[in-house]
């Protein structure tokens, strides 16, 4: 069993109190009483479904990822991992709170613009490096629509706090993964976002595996964290896990693992930013997502 020095750090950190939140406010750094913290991370992590219909109320919806909802100067954007954007033709993600659910074709999304290519290694062996593994989607925002994105801002943020990270987490540093795995036994409507403790065990100087049995290999920006990872994880926030007083903090996202060997790979937050500005240029895929009005749960398939 391997021994964790700074388990007992994690562990203790709580997640306090905090208020209703409204749509223009991040988490507020003085939380009133009310909804938990926890409780409003279903409203900013989602999960990523595709779906199979039979008629126009009938349908099953199976899960492909997770994301997170990010506001840049009014806009609503939806993070994820590049592969989970594109192993569907269409992607859809529910508002926990009301009946509304995004759709979201796979031309709605902005990649990274670091491709797919070969790399060299210190030894001299050449790779097939993956792409980097973010994607980001604008979203259109309509009034009944009651979702709490981080706050992102490239500017000022007129007295609130932004909430995505200005530099890339370190060795040692706690982080908190938050995700929806695939496999777990509950309704879809009815599952909360899982949470993991856990810290950034490694950075790398030249790419490195992600997966053992398809020798599939990842930029050397990318973090290792020592937290296990599972199917439908890919695409989940990681914010800082040091401080959640203050809110939360993101400081990468998760591409993938190893489950054996008990640890998961991340984006740094520096390429969730890049990507996010290109997705917020004027240029970029806009007018393709729509939002769909669910039917009631007794019109759903279990």
């Amino acid at each position: 069993m391997r021994n964790r020095p700074l388990l007992a750090v994690l562990l203790a950190a709580m997640l306090p109190a905090c208020g209703p939140l409204q749509r223009q406010r991040a988490v507020p750094l003085a939380p009133p009483t009310g909804q938990s913290l926890y409780g409003t991370l279903a409203q900013a992590v989602v999960r990523l479904e595709t779906r199979r219909e039979f008629d126009e109320q009938t349908f099953v919806s199976s899960p492909v990822g997770t994301g997170f909802l990010v506001e840049r100067s009014g806009e609503l954007f939806l993070v994820t991992a590049r592969h989970v954007a594109e192993a569907t033709q269409e992607s859809r993600v529910r508002d926990s709170v009301s009946s509304a659910e995004f759709v979201i074709p796979r031309s709605a999304w902005v990649f990274h613009p670091a491709d797919s290519g070969r790399q060299q290694r210190g030894s001299g062996e050449w790779l097939n490096v993956d792409p980097v593994d973010v994607a980001v989607a604008r979203l259109p925002w309509p009034k009944d629509v009651r979702v709490q994105p981080l706050l992102y801002c490239p500017g000022s943020c007129n007295g609130r706090r932004n909430q995505l990270a200005s530099r890339d987490p370190e060795p040692l540093e706690p982080v908190l993964a938050v995700g929806y795995p695939s496999y777990l036994t509950f309704e879809l409507r009815k599952q909360l976002p899982l949470l993991r403790f856990g810290a950034v065990a490694m950075t790398a100087s030249e790419p490195f595996l992600k997966t053992l049995g398809g020798r599939t290999y990842v930029e050397a920006r990318a973090r290792v964290l020592d937290l296990r990872s599972f199917a439908g994880d890919s695409g989940s926030p990681v914010f800082e896990g040091s401080n959640q007083a203050e809110g939360l903090m993101l400081v990468g996202m998760i591409l993938g693992g190893d489950a054996e060997l008990g640890f998961a790979i991340a984006e740094p937050v520096s390429r969730v930013l890049e990507t996010l500005e290109l997705a917020a240029r004027p240029q970029a895929p806009t007018g393709m997502v729509h939002v769909h009005y669910l039917p009631t749960p007794a019109d759903v398939l279990p």
